[in-house]
């Protein structure tokens, strides 16, 4: 790792590209022909990322992992066997049952997050990389690119995979489970796309699609203001006043920071913390066995592991579930507080935003358990799984604590200090 040069004038030297740090803004030089490090922000020590990163490898991940996402996607995923009576499904069935059992805006988002959005980003990620290794820029690659950035936090298969590991845990000593080839597909799809990932790195990416601007870029004149891309981080110079100019990489509109932003944030928010309540109170499903069957909440769900000895799950369900969320809510509100003009509060409370921003999806894993036991118990008399409003609820918590943290600008806690 490398500390990137806080940028005191226009005096920097040939061959440095100049960025912001994305949480706190702060204008920053790195030697643009540096390979071998990574880099990382002089105040805030957020990661910079690197200008070096091959390309060979990311590729061959991505068309490996497209071709296991289609098998994932079209072969059989589990079979249940409950009393001789089988049931079938695949990767899209949990979709499909959500839909079909009055729960459509439940069915859409697991379409949207555990389908839809992973192919659009394996997709995506092909279309800007596989001519970038040539050397070459296809039409349009900056937007995508920009598109993909903004694609990546809902595309939730790793979560998805957590939820099935739950699902087959829940109904191991209920029936007989059949594992289909698109298990291991969709095992293997999580595994390249994450291994992909790893080996791309975004801030080399973009200096490949269009060089991140140098020092001249500091030459600011009259009539003119320096600003930064919030999608790519390129800087660039605009006319005093005209938010809302063009990136020349990306096409992202440019704005200057606003000092209300937080107000989405709060908002959002606000309403998670109200349906907080009726996603805890209300059962999130109803497993009907021969004709009979008790509502379940989460709660009850996580007691119901644990007195069966699956205690490393209840653990995961209670700390995804119950644990995550909470947290999140309490350090969203937070970091909403003004950190006055303290730079050390303003640091831990930047740390902390990374970490929300990190792990608030993780919620979603009782979401993808639920839709995947009602597309796989649904036998009538004999076996039914029947999703709950408190289901609906809790799936709105999740996306509107995503939304605040989305919604929140890091820069605001340095606006001060």
């Amino acid at each position: 790792m490398m500390a990137a040069t806080t940028v005191p004038s226009a005096a920097v030297p040939p061959g440095t590209a100049v960025l912001a740090c994305h949480d706190c803004g702060r204008i920053q030089a790195v030697p643009a022909g540096d390979t071998r490090h990574q880099f990382r922000c002089q105040r805030c020590d957020a990661d910079l990322g690197a200008f070096a990163g091959e390309l060979d490898a990311p590729v061959a991940l991505l068309i490996a992992a497209a071709i296991s996402f289609l098998v994932a996607n079209t072969m059989p995923f589990m079979t249940l066997d409950i009393e001789g009576f089988t049931q079938s499904t695949t990767l899209l069935s949990a979709s499909r049952a959500l839909w079909q059992a009055d729960m459509a805006p439940l069915g859409a988002l697991m379409f949207l997050v555990a389908t839809l959005a992973p192919a659009l980003k394996i997709l995506g990620l092909l279309y800007v990389l596989v001519p970038l290794r040539h050397g070459r820029r296809w039409p349009l690659a900056g937007p995508i690119y920009r598109f993909v950035g903004g694609v990546r936090p809902w595309a939730m298969m790793e979560i998805y995979l957590l939820g099935i590991i739950v699902a087959y845990v829940k109904l191991i000593d209920l029936a007989h489970i059949e594992l289909g080839i698109a298990v291991y597909a969709f095992v293997a799809t999580v595994l390249l796309e994450i291994a992909a990932e790893a080996r791309a790195e975004p801030m080399a990416v973009w200096h490949g699609l269009m060089a991140q601007a140098g020092p001249n870029v500091l030459q600011v004149p009259r009539g003119r203001q320096l600003m930064c891309c919030h999608a790519c981080r390129q800087m660039l110079q605009v006319p005093t006043g005209a938010d809302g100019a063009r990136c020349p990489r990306c096409r992202a509109r440019v704005y200057a920071d606003d000092p209300d932003a937080w107000k989405s944030s709060l908002a959002f928010l606000l309403a998670a913390v109200v349906l907080y309540i009726p996603a805890n109170v209300l059962p999130v499903m109803t497993v009907i066995y021969f004709g009979s069957g008790q509502p379940d909440t989460i709660l009850s769900g996580v007691v119901e592991l644990w007195q069966i000895g699956m205690y490393p799950v209840a653990a995961l369900v209670f700390t995804a579930s119950i644990l995550v969320p909470i947290l999140k809510m309490l350090a969203l509100g937070w970091l909403i507080l003004p950190p006055g003009r303290n730079k050390d509060v303003a640091r831990r409370k930047t740390r902390v935003y990374r970490l929300v921003e990190l792990v608030g999806r993780w919620s979603m894993v009782d979401i993808f358990m639920i839709g995947t036991l009602t597309a796989l118990v649904h036998l009538g008399n004999v076996a039914t799984v029947v999703p709950g409003a408190g289901a609906m609820a809790f799936a709105a918590v999740v996306i509107l604590t995503m939304l605040a943290s989305a919604a929140f600008n890091p820069h605001f806690l340095w606006h001060r200090a």
